[in-house]
């Protein structure tokens, strides 16, 4: 399978640029890494399963995408070489926490056949996830490649905030040089005169908060405070206020001090939530971990299909623990989410060979629950069989109808006096053939339910078409917020029966600039000769161009909105 993009990062031996490593090769990019330490790159590289290199110029020419990710002192520098040697349509970008001198290097670039943009993921290495990461983004000049780099932010359940250099810097001054600067002024305090064995939850919060910033990385905690121009009014104005308030302490002034601390807990919103947030982590940090309680999802069974691996998937995105439901058929996933008995749930939307499934269309329109979020599922079948099985011997293969015709010429090439024979599932293939023990039979399905089961996968990867993705759809009662690059599916029905009129609604999408990625047709199933039109539009709902499509489309039909999400592809 061709990789969507070749990305070197410059740096990636280091805890962040690996962290990016591992996350960009698991998305499906080819991945080079950079270092200085040869030994400690060798090690990266073979850790994270991805090529690796001393030679900065020979990654950056043999790259689409390049990504900075080094000290800030050397970032300018790095950024300079990569527009001097990068191929043309090649994006520059960074993962630099302060973006001042940044931001210059990229205004200098005279080249204009280049992306250039400066990224800031608010997070370190130790997170498991993207889920709920905010990314800043300071564009300069952006292209197709960075719509790629996007798809990876989004898809893995992160927000990117547009801004530019002189805000990023005013923020992360408060974001960061503030709190790193509160955190480590409280624990050198802590450290001079605190006693061993008093302790409160309030100060197991505060001792956790300076431990986040001290015990990581010094140098970059300390270039941090020095980079940032903004970092020093940031300061001043937190010495000015410890003054202020200690002065008001001093001369016991109650009803001052109360006002200030009144002013203060204002500005933090919701109080009930956050003192819930911090009951959670004080339970936490006294070893009284809270229940988490499981999400209960709704999916096409039996355990071992793709849809199991779906689930699987978006649990790891969403870092959370989810109850799987396993359901009969994909009617029964929508009706336990219906009925309550189920958050959510996942089905199989589209496949790349055979299309789309019908039978989650027509529910999409018929329940009314909306899609939430998208999943590609790459489809690689195996064969098994009873171990010692030649392939010589097998007389029946057991799958799916979609599995056994997604691997038509590999059966007829290997196995062709093989009969085919339907099953449920590609689970519920594995389980007959590892239960009823018939020799000669074998099943079509994934190779680790079959190794689960007690088969020996007689060949892997056995699918005619290797780049086979399926897609699948989260289901439930409400959409998803927009993040700025998503996708929304409608359904455009009780169309009047006139000539031209698919022409009309294809005319009105297209004058505002909304790119259609699927159209289809299915029958109404009320009366013979009478179809609705199934459209998938890059865009969310509350985007005022589609909104205002939708808006001049209903005066002529109907039109259901079934849900707007971010887009993976």
């Amino acid at each position: 399978m061709r990789p969507l993009m070749r990305i070197a990062i410059i740096g990636g031996s280091g805890r962040f640029g690996l962290w990016y490593a591992r996350g960009l090769s698991a998305a499906g990019h080819a991945v080079t890494i950079t270092g200085r330490n040869q030994a400690k790159l060798e090690a990266a590289s073979r850790s994270a399963g991805v090529s690796c290199t001393a030679d900065n110029e020979a990654a950056i020419r043999a790259a689409e995408a390049v990504v900075v990710s080094a000290t800030l002192e050397s970032t300018a520098a790095l950024i300079d070489l990569a527009a001097r040697v990068a191929s043309p349509g090649t994006l520059v970008t960074d993962l630099a926490s302060v973006k001042g001198p940044v931001a210059e290097a990229y205004r200098s670039v005279s080249r204009s056949d280049l992306e250039l943009v400066s990224l800031h993921p608010l997070h370190g290495p130790r997170v498991p996830s993207l889920w709920g990461v905010t990314v800043l983004a300071v564009p300069f000049r952006t292209g197709p490649r960075y719509d790629e780099l996007l798809r990876f932010f989004i898809s893995g359940g992160a927000q990117v905030v547009t801004t530019d250099a002189g805000e990023h810097d005013r923020q992360m001054a408060l974001l960061q040089g503030l709190t790193h600067f509160v955190a480590i002024a409280a624990g050198r305090t802590l450290a001079d005169q605190a006693r061993p064995g008093f302790e409160t939850p309030a100060h197991a919060l505060l001792r956790t908060a300076v431990a986040r910033v001290v015990l990581q990385d010094p140098a970059l905690y300390a270039a941090i405070q020095l980079e940032n121009p903004h970092n020093g009014a940031a300061r001043r104005a937190f010495l000015e206020t410890s003054r202020r308030l200690a002065e008001i302490a001093e001369r016991h002034d109650a009803g001052a001090l109360e006002a200030e601390i009144a002013l203060c807990a204002r500005s933090l919103g919701e109080r009930g939530q956050e003192l819930a947030d911090t009951d959670a982590c004080v339970l936490t940090l006294s070893g009284r971990r809270p229940a988490v309680a499981a999400t209960k999802v709704a999916v096409l069974g039996p355990p071992g299909t793709f849809s199991d691996v779906a689930l699987q998937t978006y649990g790891r995105m969403r870092c959370e623990r989810f109850l799987p439901l396993y359901e009969r058929t994909i009617p029964a996933v929508f009706d336990a989410v219906c009925g309550g008995e189920a958050a959510m749930g996942i089905v199989p939307a589209e496949n790349m060979i055979d299309g789309t499934i019908a039978v989650t269309q027509d529910q999409l329109f018929d329940t009314g629950l909306r899609i939430a979020a998208e999943l590609l599922v790459p489809i690689h079948q195996s064969i098994s069989a009873l171990p010692g099985t030649d392939l010589a011997a097998i007389q029946r293969v057991l799958s799916i109808p979609p599995a056994l015709a997604q691997v038509q010429a590999w059966l007829r090439a290997n196995v062709p006096r093989a009969k085919l024979v339907e099953t449920s599932s590609t689970a519920e293939a594995i389980d007959r053939v590892a239960r009823l023990r018939y020799e000669g039979d074998a099943a079509i399905g994934l190779a680790a339910t079959a190794e689960a089961a007690g088969l020996e996968v007689l060949a892997r990867d056995v699918e005619d078409e290797k780049e086979n993705v399926t897609r699948f759809v989260v289901i439930r009662a409400e959409d998803s917020a927009r993040t700025g690059s998503d996708r929304t599916s409608l359904c455009v029905h009780e169309v009047p029966n006139k000539p031209g009129v698919l022409d009309h609604v294809l005319h009105l999408l297209a004058r505002r600039g909304l790119n259609l990625s699927r159209i289809e047709s299915r029958p109404t199933r009320k009366r013979l000769g009478t179809y609705q039109f199934f459209i998938d539009v890059e865009g969310h709902r509350d985007d005022a161009a589609l909104r205002e499509a939708i808006d001049e489309l209903s005066k002529e039909c109907r039109v259901t909105v079934m849900g707007s999400y971010p887009r993976v592809f």
